[in-house]
């Protein structure tokens, strides 16, 4: 009983927070969608958190609302997404080509039963070679990571590929990151979110080089 009523109370307290993101039709949106989010993780066994509707998480509906008006102003043409669990970001993102990476294996096999229109991969940062990238996306996962080591994999990545610019987030869990400091004088921040729970804001830095 307690687990049931957690699953209802969460919603209703982020309710508060996506109202300036769609208010009561996107919440009920996503309140219908995580039943079979559910059967999706039991079917694919990928880890719980990717169960979380993007209705639900209001940081990456603002995301998408900015990325969507770069691509729309600056004519881009393609966005890859570390870490993209099961797509939604990318689901969202108004180009057509789209390619989503992620460690997991099983959450990538659920992400391509649910987009067919989006390229995935199993990988990560070393995994992205000699793309062309307009936007890359890295978000609700760097916070696991100690700068030093997030440093090496973005500069080993702007070695080797052409990208334009750069999503993050920072969030107040294992490590709040200072991407200015990580990017050091190769990037610009050229966009900052409002601060959604734990801190987090999403940033937009423009590859310098």
């Amino acid at each position: 009983m307690g687990y049931i009523i957690k699953k209802i109370i969460s919603p209703l307290d982020t309710y508060r927070q996506i109202q300036t993101n769609g208010g009561l039709l996107i919440f009920v949106k996503g309140l219908v969608k995580r039943p079979y989010y559910w059967f999706l993780q039991r079917l694919f066994h990928f880890d719980k958190w990717h169960t979380m509707p993007i209705e639900h998480r209001p940081y990456a509906l603002e995301l998408c609302r900015y990325v969507n008006e770069l691509i729309e102003k600056e004519g881009l043409v393609n966005v890859v997404e570390i870490g993209c669990g099961l797509g939604e970001i990318l689901a969202r993102i108004k180009v057509r080509q789209r390619t989503g990476f992620d460690v997991d294996e099983n959450v990538v096999l659920a992400a391509k039963s649910l987009h067919k229109k989006i390229e995935f991969h199993k990988g990560t940062f070393g995994d992205v070679r000699g793309c062309d990238t307009d936007v890359l996306i890295a978000v609700n996962f760097t916070h696991n990571t100690a700068p030093d080591e997030l440093q090496r994999q973005f500069a080993d990545l702007l070695l080797n590929n052409k990208v334009k610019l750069i999503v993050v987030d920072s969030v107040e869990y294992t490590y709040l990151h200072n991407f200015a400091t990580i990017f050091g004088d190769k990037c610009e921040k050229v966009w900052q979110s409002r601060e959604f729970e734990h801190k987090r804001t999403v940033q937009v830095y423009r590859n310098r080089l």
